[in-house]
């Protein structure tokens, strides 16, 4: 049977593996967040961009639109001041 401090020592070597994993599983937890945040953000940007170029086309839809309503309301405007 193992001595006290026999078995001290097998828990101070258990102990200190432990914490080498725990410090490597802490820096690769540390890059995957650093990574994550990398991804993030280049959506963020790529989302950006195809908003941007939604509100352009929805800008330009939107221009034509009115443009087509005001030559409507001129020919009628037209229209009846030639009939009267």
């Amino acid at each position: 049977m193992a001595t006290i401090e026999e078995r001290m020592v097998a828990v101070e070597v258990r102990t200190k593996a432990l914490e080498r994993n725990m410090a490597d599983t802490n820096r690769t937890m540390l890059a995957v967040d650093a990574d994550l945040k990398t991804m993030i953000a280049a959506l963020d940007a790529r989302m950006e961009r195809r908003f941007d170029s939604l509100d352009r086309r929805f800008m330009s839809v939107l221009a034509v639109q009115f443009t087509t309503l005001f030559a409507l309301i001129a020919a009628a405007f037209g229209v009846i001041t030639r009939l009267m």
